[in-house]
């Protein structure tokens, strides 16, 4: 993604949606590779890792971000188009989403509401320019999407 507009000397600012810490967190794996970055993580409930309490569901975050991540989090919520629509409208332009939900995985973490398909995840960030969504099998089958703002 370096060579797409994520560059190491540049100025970033970093969204973690779902970032409360209770399994590992993100920000261990991004701030060495983006020292300069300002990470922000955000949950709906305090916690480890939980730099503001705010639902991405109710409403975007203040502010823009060139990096936001969704892991394993979209299956939580009640509605995950309004989460995605939020998500995307905190994007600054050139700015990139990566997400990320299982499929094939036992119920976890409850409530866990959704198995959201690539063609899911199309509905909801497929407008976005250089999107790509497919499955990818580890431990278990995951889905995942990436996709740039203008």
């Amino acid at each position: 993604m370096r060579d797409r507009g994520l560059a190491h000397d540049r100025f970033l600012r970093v969204l973690d949606v779902g970032s409360h810490d209770r399994n590992g967190t993100l920000r261990d794996v991004v701030q060495p590779l983006l020292p300069q970055a300002i990470y922000v993580g955000i949950d709906k409930e305090a916690g480890p890792n939980v730099d503001l309490v705010h639902d991405i569901e109710q409403r975007r975050p203040e502010g823009y971000f060139d990096l936001i991540l969704c892991t394993n989090v979209l299956e939580h919520t009640v509605y995950p188009q309004h989460a995605a629509i939020h998500m995307v409208e905190a994007l600054a332009p050139g700015g990139w989403i990566i997400v990320t939900v299982p499929w094939d995985i036992h119920i976890h973490d409850r409530p866990d509401r959704w198995r959201i398909s690539p063609d899911g995840m199309e509905c909801m960030f497929g407008h976005l320019e250089e999107f790509k969504s497919d499955f990818h099998k580890g431990d278990c089958i995951d889905t995942w999407a990436v996709g740039r703002r203008k």
